[in-house]
């Protein structure tokens, strides 16, 4: 089964024991955060990165436990290919996945 990203922001911010402020680090609003976690707004890859930066969680690592390719949602699995491409500054596949 696969988890949306906000599932899974939650899932890393629960095992690391902190409040959701602690967590976003004013890079979002507690408010739009929650948001994402209900599923209600979708989070822009530019403060996800930031998020997982300033909480020393691994890229690679978060956008995996997506399993995104499971769920055979092609908009869904662009989002993610769209986000790892700009994780690593490959501008030529930033543009293939546009």
């Amino acid at each position: 089964m696969s988890k949306s990203i906000g599932e899974a922001l939650k899932e890393e911010r629960r095992s690391l024991g902190l409040t959701q402020e602690q967590f976003i680090k004013g890079i979002i609003s507690e408010s739009f955060y929650s948001k994402v976690g209900r599923g209600k707004n979708e989070i822009v890859a530019v403060d996800l990165l930031k998020i997982l930066a300033a909480n020393n969680i691994s890229e690679e690592e978060f956008l995996n436990k997506l399993n995104v390719k499971e769920n055979n949602n092609l908009e869904e699995d662009l989002k993610v290919q769209l986000l790892n491409a700009y994780s690593i500054h490959d501008k030529k596949k930033i543009e293939t996945v546009k």
